[in-house]
């Protein structure tokens, strides 16, 4: 018995002959095609001052969508230290293209490679013009991570957050790729226009709002674009909003942004071990003192070594607990906060990288309690 006995007989009375020996789920397909193909010839060339003007009454109707059509990720500083930024459209922003354009269709696939890589694959069909835009790009579980070394993503994360940024960012690529360089730039225009008035200090607060929710405080951004937030003009307003939509799109990521702060970091001071010790006991509650006993033989294991110095992490809580008066527990807790959020890495797993990267969040003023 072959296989299409087993098709619903309506469908199967829809599928036309020529593709009747085929599977029923490519024969739906090409049925689909053919059918944007023959609407696409119906409707000939492509009308571009239509285009443009629905996607400029997308702008105007949704205040919104300007706000997230632009995106800036920094790739390096320049000769003068200064942060040197990518910009362009998002993959909001080409998403309302495709949908501006019509009489097109946009595939992405994840392939699996090996047990640790995977292959995405994106490709833009133009029924109107016959081209057809591909572009594919491998993923891998591993990652270098700060001050060296790599890791691996779990299977969680890696499939739910950096695949998914892979491919929006691989869609984004073929369907700008496929229209022409003239509408891209106009909507770069319009959205730098419509930003012009829609960035008021309001919007700006929201913004900042948006960025506390990772752990990104106001002087990291002050520093970052270096200057105060009440400084700010248009331009810093728009870079301010390019970063949190290269950050919330998953262009690049709270670390890779934030990581040295615009500045390499300074040498750690000297902590001595009985400062510490000091500290700790002026800012812990006194106590009634308890009657001598003698420790356990687990306690007298566990105890460090005579004359042992505090790790670089407990300096960190130290300095942080000492520049804001604040308790010793605190200041923990909103240093491995900081680095759960930001570097996703315990204590145990910070490296001297991101120590230091840490201590330059303090010694500037980023972090606070």
């Amino acid at each position: 018995m072959s296989q299409m006995t087993k098709t619903d007989p309506v469908e199967a009375e829809m599928i036309p002959a020529p593709e009747a020996g085929m599977p029923r789920d490519l024969a739906l397909i090409k049925m689909e095609n053919d059918t944007i193909m023959l609407a696409a010839q119906a409707a000939g060339t492509r009308d571009y001052p239509a285009i443009k003007a629905d996607i400029m009454n997308q702008l105007a109707a949704f205040p919104s969508f300007a706000r997230a059509a632009m995106y800036d990720k920094p790739v390096g500083r320049g000769d003068n230290n200064n942060m040197r930024y990518a910009t362009g459209l998002s993959i909001r922003a080409a998403e309302a293209i495709a949908s501006s354009y019509g009489f097109n269709r946009v595939r992405a696939d994840v392939v699996p490679v090996d047990e640790s890589t995977v292959k995405i694959e994106a490709s833009f069909t133009d029924y109107v013009s016959g081209r057809v835009w591909s572009d594919s790009v491998l993923v891998s579980k591993f990652y270098k991570a700060r001050g060296g070394g790599t890791r691996r993503h779990d299977d969680d994360r890696f499939f739910n957050v950096v695949v998914k940024a892979e491919k929006s960012k691989v869609i984004r690529e073929v369907i700008l790729r496929s229209v022409p360089p003239g509408l891209r730039s106009e909507l770069e225009e319009a959205v730098g226009n419509a930003l012009t008035q829609l960035l008021d200090e309001s919007t700006v607060k929201r913004i900042m709002t948006q960025f506390s929710g990772k752990n990104v405080t106001q002087e990291m951004l002050e520093q970052h674009l270096g200057k105060k937030i009440e400084s700010f003009n248009q331009e810093d307003r728009k870079m301010l909003l390019g970063i949190w939509n290269a950050i919330d799109q998953g262009e690049t990521t709270v670390a890779d942004m934030f990581s040295d702060n615009g500045g390499a970091a300074k040498a750690l001071p000297s902590v001595t071990a009985q400062k510490v010790v000091d500290q700790v006991k002026k800012r812990t509650p006194t106590k009634k003192k308890a009657v001598p006993q003698a420790p356990a033989a687990s306690e007298t294991s566990a105890s460090p070594a005579a004359g042992e110095g505090p790790t670089e992490f407990e300096k960190l809580v130290m300095a942080l607990a000492d520049r804001d008066s604040a308790h010793v527990d605190k200041a923990k807790d909103r240093i491995v906060g900081f680095a759960a959020t930001v570097m996703g890495k315990t204590p145990e797993e910070l490296e001297d990288g991101d120590l230091a990267s840490i201590k330059n969040q303090i010694d500037t003023g980023g972090l606070k309690v």
